[in-house]
């Protein structure tokens, strides 16, 4: 999967930002919601980049969701995107 520059999430337009490991406090990527933004670290491999722009994504959809919740479902839809060949 190509990471986008931008999505489209409940109406709204998130900028998508691959970032050096400096430029965002969390392990992975991260999700400003006030912002309309979501980080990544670019130093990760495109698979880690894939699972946590689902990961970042779905914080946005729905921010009440506990971080293991989040987790668990970006792991499980990139495994169902990836095991039926829906990525490109």
């Amino acid at each position: 999967m190509k990471i986008p520059k931008s999505l489209k999430i409940g109406g709204h337009i998130y900028d998508v930002k691959l970032v050096e490991s400096d430029d965002i406090q969390k392990d992975c990527g991260e999700c400003a919601v006030d912002k309309l933004e979501i980080k990544i670290k670019k130093t990760m491999p495109q698979t880690m980049q894939e699972e946590t722009l689902i990961h970042e994504a779905i914080h946005a959809m729905n921010f009440g969701l506990s971080e293991e919740s989040v987790q668990y479902l970006s792991m499980a839809f990139y495994q169902f995107l990836k095991d039926n060949k829906l990525l490109r």
